[in-house]
């Protein structure tokens, strides 16, 4: 899942954030994923302040839709996630997440009320 939503976002990422431009932004997606693995509920929490950079963000996790079908094993109704899509961090250059170096634009996730890794 999470590799699905970081290519389809990077091949929408706006030029200008690459170089020599670098434009930064921090922005926030919740949504919920359906047994069925369809995503429902999408709105964005935080807004990066720029409509470029929140529609790339967006449309990596729609063109993931719909994700592979939850577990038999999970009980409720949908799974709660929040994406932290973040272009060109001020003051870093490069960063180590989950034991792999990923140059910017980068994006963490977390399970609401399930996980906190955000």
């Amino acid at each position: 899942m999470l590799q699905a939503v970081r290519d389809n976002w990077y091949a929408l990422i706006p030029a200008e954030a690459n170089a020599p431009e670098l434009k930064s932004g921090t922005l926030v997606i919740e949504f919920r994923i359906q047994r069925d693995g369809r995503v429902t509920g999408m709105k964005i929490v935080s807004s990066s302040g720029d409509i470029a950079l929140d529609r790339a963000a967006w449309g990596g996790i729609t063109a993931s839709n719909p994700f592979v079908p939850l577990p038999a094993e999970f009980t409720g109704p949908y799974l709660a996630l929040r994406f932290r899509f973040r272009y060109n961090p001020k003051n870093r250059s490069r960063k180590q997440h989950f034991g792999h170096t990923y140059p910017f634009p980068l994006f963490t996730f977390g399970a609401l009320a399930y996980l906190n890794w955000i």
